[in-house]
C-alpha cells in the first residue's frame, strides 16, 4: 500500500463524518446539547472513554505499541482536553463536554496502562 493510498484511507472517513456533522441544523445540534446537564454529559464522556479504552486494550498488555509516542503528546493531549472541557462548559455545549472527557478519560487510562496498570491485578506495579 502506497503512502497515498494509506493518507486517503485515514482522511476518507473523517472527510465523511465532518461532512455528514456539518449538515447538522443548529436547532438539532442545541437541542441535543440542552437534552442533559453538562454534568450528565461529563459523566456521559467518562463512562464512553472507559469503554472505549477497555475495549481498545483488552489483551495488548504484551503488545505495547501504541505508547511509543513522545511524552510531549500527553502532554499536549492533557492541555487540549483540558482547554476544550473548560471552554465547553463556559459555553453550555454539552457534546464539547462529552467530547472532551472522553478523550481525557482515554488519555489518562493510556498513561496508566503505560507506568504498568491492567485490569486483572490494578495494584500490582503500577505505583513504583
Amino acid at each position: 500500500m502506497s503512502g497515498l493510498t494509506r493518507l486517503l484511507t485515514l482522511l476518507a472517513p473523517v472527510l465523511i463524518v465532518t461532512i455528514g456533522f456539518s449538515q447538522l441544523n443548529e436547532t438539532t445540534i442545541t437541542d441535543l446539547n440542552n437534552f442533559m446537564s453538562l454534568t450528565a454529559y461529563a459523566m456521559a464522556g467518562s463512562i464512553f472513554g472507559i469503554f472505549y479504552f477497555m475495549i481498545s486494550e483488552v489483551g495488548l498488555e504484551n503488545d505495547n505499541r501504541s505508547y511509543v509516542a513522545n511524552p510531549l503528546t500527553d502532554v499536549l493531549a492533557f492541555m487540549g482536553t483540558g482547554w476544550l472541557i473548560i471552554r465547553a462548559y463556559e459555553l453550555g455545549e454539552g457534546l464539547l463536554v462529552t467530547v472532551g472527557c472522553a478523550i481525557f478519560v482515554i488519555h489518562v487510562l493510556q498513561l496508566a496502562f503505560k507506568q504498568g496498570f491492567n485490569f486483572e491485578s490494578p495494584g500490582v506495579g503500577f505505583w513504583r
